[in-house]
């Protein structure tokens, strides 16, 4: 999706559910365009434990740029998707807030939602500037075995779902 209005269809999200609820994989990039303007993916996300905040992060003592527009990570859990970046860090660039939320119906069979990236404690949301600093989540994995003798066409579901599509263009990259 891009632009500040681009959002999914109906069709579109009802294709994207079925498929990973047979097991499909999903590497969602948010940014602050559509902080204002959902997508569409974001109460499908819900459903399978992922908050997309609607907001974005603000970190004064980890940026490069004077207004903090960016966010310098430097905090990683342990978790394959982010353990090559050890030692690194990333620079996104005005994040949206994604966390882990809590399931109504949480049970051993409930998708697993691990935080992989976080912003630094003095943190803060630009729409909320009255709320106290803290760290925010920036970046999580999705995984979700089948259930014991259901065989799922594709597998394992699998996501990973981000507060920034900026942070892979060759700018960020390299910076």
């Amino acid at each position: 999706i891009a632009g500040p209005t681009a959002s999914f269809s109906d069709n579109e999200l009802k294709k994207i559910s079925q498929y990973l609820s047979q097991g499909g994989r999903l590497f969602v990039l948010f940014n602050y365009f559509s902080v204002h303007q959902p997508t569409g993916l974001e109460p499908v996300l819900a459903r399978w434990g992922v908050d997309v905040g609607s907001d974005v992060v603000q970190d004064l003592k980890n940026t490069t740029s004077e207004n903090g527009e960016d966010v310098i990570v430097y905090d990683f859990s342990q978790h394959p998707v982010v353990n090559p970046l050890t030692q690194l860090a990333l620079q996104l660039i005005l994040p949206r807030p994604i966390s882990a939320a809590k399931l109504k119906n949480s049970s051993d069979d409930a998708p697993q939602v691990n935080e992989l990236a976080f912003s630094g404690p003095d943190s803060k949301l630009t729409g909320d500037p009255t709320a106290p600093p803290r760290r925010y989540p920036l970046m999580v994995a999705v995984e979700q075995k089948p259930a014991a003798g259901v065989v799922q066409p594709r597998g394992t579901l699998r996501m990973v779902v981000t507060g920034d599509s900026f942070f892979l263009g060759n700018r960020q990259i390299e910076s």
